[in-house]
């Protein structure tokens, strides 16, 4: 059954999560309440004020409702991997956010990037994009490449850096980059950047 998020106005946030530190979080996103400007996404208990630690179970398309909801937040950091289509259905509407950053994480062979399309094309704000640590597959190297593509033209700064790649899979995401000649800052530390990739950056 899916979510009516048309009931936001008159649900309770205590009944979204047990926990008090991710019930505050959403209050603020939900207020616009400028002292949330950032957030992480982590798995287990923080005294962070900047950290959502999910219960196990809860419907995560409420914190995906109340970021898509925001006009105030700026950064958006994931160090979980977040299987719910309800989330990024929600969470894309946002136009504000102007970093986005992906943390060794499971990128569900490509599905999170596209699932996040829409919001990478619409949001005019974003300006940096961080995915640091991960093992991309084939499925996610494609995905991504699309994604980068896709990006706003706001985009000034890009981190791939300190992930796992296959031979060859460089060059669908160099060549994404290549798109974007307002790119200030370009970090592919530690990357196995290869001949092949070397020819497409010429």
């Amino acid at each position: 059954m899916s979510t009516d998020y048309a009931l936001a106005d008159t649900i309770k946030i205590e009944d979204i999560t047990s926990k008090e530190q991710n019930r505050e979080i959403l209050h603020g996103l939900k207020n616009n309440d400028e002292s949330f400007g950032r957030l992480y996404i982590i798995d287990g208990d923080s005294d962070d004020g900047d950290d959502y630690s999910p219960d196990d179970g809860e419907d995560l398309g409420w914190l995906g409702y109340y970021i898509g909801q925001n006009t105030k937040l700026q950064e958006l950091n994931f160090y979980i991997t977040i299987d719910n289509e309800s989330f990024y259905k929600e969470m894309i509407r946002n136009r504000t956010i102007k970093e986005i950053h992906f943390y060794g994480i499971n990128l569900l062979n490509g599905k999170v990037f596209h699932m996040l399309n829409p919001f990478l094309k619409n949001n005019n704000n974003l300006f940096q994009f961080e995915v640091d640590e991960c093992n991309l597959r084939v499925e996610d190297s494609q995905q991504l490449s699309l994604a980068i593509g896709s990006c706003s033209k706001s985009l000034k700064h890009i981190n791939i850096s300190h992930n796992t790649v296959g031979i060859g899979q460089l060059v669908n995401i160099i060549t994404a980059l290549s798109m974007h000649p307002q790119l200030e800052q370009l970090d592919l530390t530690w990357m196995d950047i290869g001949i092949n990739e070397c020819t497409v950056t010429r």
